[in-house]
This record gives structure tokens, sequence and C-alpha cells, in this order.
């Protein structure tokens, strides 16, 4: 888990000069030339044929939403001394921050996927095993403008067109997904 980590920190610190680059909102034309971003508040995660808006998952419901986790652990922060709580169940694992929101997920084994919105276009869902080529169709710019061939981070832009700080990093192996994670670069 934690060489996984240090390979996300990697990668948003290698795109994060081009999505922060911009203080403010992109035009259309801009979008068209610039790496594509995923919209923020359209990122859904799938379980059992059931779509659940990211931002709509808190700690009060997400048991309602997703079941019985098999294993919940709290850890408090090295960056900002407050209290976390990880839900762990078998596709995946969900972070809530002290204030009971998401604060980071990932997706490591099938069950689980996530659909996005990506120029004005609702995608299809992503999921442990799905095809790099899937990928490179959805992100060819960010693909083309990526330096590495085991990750892609996609960075988020506001429904204003405002590049913001969290990413979805998709780790790459043998030509497939083999994680999916909406990361916060808090560095």
């Amino acid at each position: 888990m934690k060489s996984k980590f240090l390979i996300i920190i990697i990668a948003i610190v290698t795109v994060s000069n081009l999505a922060f680059s911009q203080s403010k909102p992109l035009t259309k034309k801009q979008l068209a030339k610039s790496v594509e971003y995923i919209v923020s508040n359209h990122i859904r995660l799938v379980s059992k044929g059931k779509e659940f808006n990211m931002y709509n998952i808190k700690l009060s419901n997400v048991v309602s939403l997703f079941g019985k986790p098999k294993q919940i652990k709290k850890d408090k922060s090295e960056i900002d001394d407050q209290i976390y709580t990880t839900y762990t169940y078998e596709s995946g694992e969900i972070v809530f921050n002290h204030h009971g929101g998401v604060d980071n997920w990932e997706i490591n084994k099938p069950g689980w996927s996530c659909i996005f919105k990506v120029n004005d276009k609702i995608t299809q869902a992503f999921s442990i095993s799905s095809n790099l080529a899937d990928v490179k169709k959805t992100f060819p710019r960010s693909w083309a403008a990526n330096k590495r061939t085991d990750i892609l981070a996609i960075y988020l832009i506001t429904p204003n067109r405002t590049p913001v700080d969290p990413a979805i990093v998709f780790g790459i192996k043998n030509n497939h997904i083999t994680f999916i994670s909406y990361f916060v670069d808090e560095s």
C-alpha cells in the first residue's frame, strides 16, 4: 500500500503544474486543447448495480449504501492530526475525514466500478481489469501527455470549468486497470 501511495504522489506532482497553471475557469477552447478533466460533481461509484454520487456518500450513510464493511479502522493523520475512518470492503475502501465526508477512496478488486463526466459526456464504467484501450479512448490527450505507462492521473474540474486539486488515478499493468483512486494531494 505504501508503494502504491508513493506512486500516486509522484503521479499527482508530475501533472499538478499543468492542472494548476490555471487559476481561473478554463474556456471551452482551452478545454478542447488541454488534457481531459473529470467534472467534480459527477463522480459515481457503482456497487451491486447501484450508482452513488461520491459527494453524497457520508460516514453516516456508508453502511446503508454499500453494506457492512469487512473492517473499520480509525487513524490519526500525520498531516493534520485529525482522525480519519477507513471502511474496507471486498472491492475497495473509502476513507472519511473528521467531518464525515469522503476524503479518498480506492477500488482495488473486482466488484465496484466508477463512472465520470468528461467533455460533457458520461463515460463507460471503469473497474478493475478494464482494458487500457478504453482509458486511452476516454482520455486520449491525457494519455498522450503522460510520461508513465503504469499510472494515469486525471484532475478534476468544477462545473464552472475551474481546475481543482483532487485527482482520479488509474493504476495500469499489462494493459489493464489494477486500481482506481480518488486522491487529494495534501503535500
